[in-house]
């Protein structure tokens, strides 16, 4: 990299990020070379350090409420400095949620959600009140989540008649009922996918549709036990059932 074609390219107002995907390489290479040759950068002085933000206008945006990105704004800074020269100053934020004793504390509270205006909020064990719709809407986009994962890696489809056009229709049943320890879809869903205990669970049991759903089937006690056949064949701690 010539420092004249560099130079050249600076004043012509191109970012370190344009050069380097003109080149092929990171722009932190294209900014390794523009300090070895001396040369600044378009756009350098947005991330210069700029020391600590003015205080007493801190303080008083902080007394007034004003949220950490409009803080930045006002100072120009980033939340991430503004929020370290908070904590540096030891300045109270007002209307700020703080950590209450759970031992103490009411469990319910009153409050208004951003999303969903004035309801009820729990006291969750951390020390901090969430808003209990907030909290509902995240687990069931959490369990869904985990159960399209859990579909996806068992085959995506029943086990028995091939149905995959709605996850939500399809179930686990475990091969050996003994074995159960407990529900996928009651208590396994809100377990970390990592969990080698659902992954225990998963892996013996089956991915079907319900059992009132396929009433239509032909041969279906058939298809069931020769489906649970081949997974007891194919793995040591499955054993051999059938239904009845």
């Amino acid at each position: 990299m010539q420092r004249w074609w560099l130079d050249q390219r600076f004043a012509g107002g191109a970012s370190q990020e344009e050069i380097g995907r003109e080149l092929g390489l990171h722009g932190s290479t294209v900014a390794y070379w523009a300090r070895k040759y001396g040369l600044k950068a378009n756009g350098s002085e947005k991330f210069a350090a700029r020391g600590a933000p003015d205080r007493a206008q801190l303080e008083t945006l902080a007394a007034q409420g004003a949220t950490l990105k409009e803080m930045g704004e006002a100072l120009e800074r980033s939340i991430s400095t503004v929020r370290y020269w908070l904590a540096r100053w030891n300045i109270d934020r007002v209307g700020r949620t703080r950590r209450v004793d759970p031992a103490v504390a009411p469990k319910k509270v009153e409050r208004r959600c951003g999303r969903h205006g004035l309801t009820v909020f729990h006291l969750e064990g951390r020390g901090y009140y969430r808003c209990s719709r907030c909290r509902q809407e995240h687990v069931s986009s959490w369990r869904r989540r985990v159960k399209a994962t859990l579909v996806r890696e068992a085959g995506g489809r029943c086990r028995l008649c091939g149905y995959d056009r709605c996850q939500a229709a399809l179930e686990f049943h475990h091969v050996d009922r003994a074995d159960k320890v407990f529900a996928i879809s009651h208590e396994g869903l809100t377990r970390s996918l990592e969990s080698q205990d659902r992954g225990t669970e998963v892996r013996a049991a089956l991915l079907e549709l319900p059992r009132g759903s396929r009433s239509g089937l032909p041969n279906l006690r058939g298809l069931r036990r020769a489906a649970r056949a081949s997974a007891a064949r194919n793995s040591p701690r499955w054993t051999r059932t059938t239904m009845t």
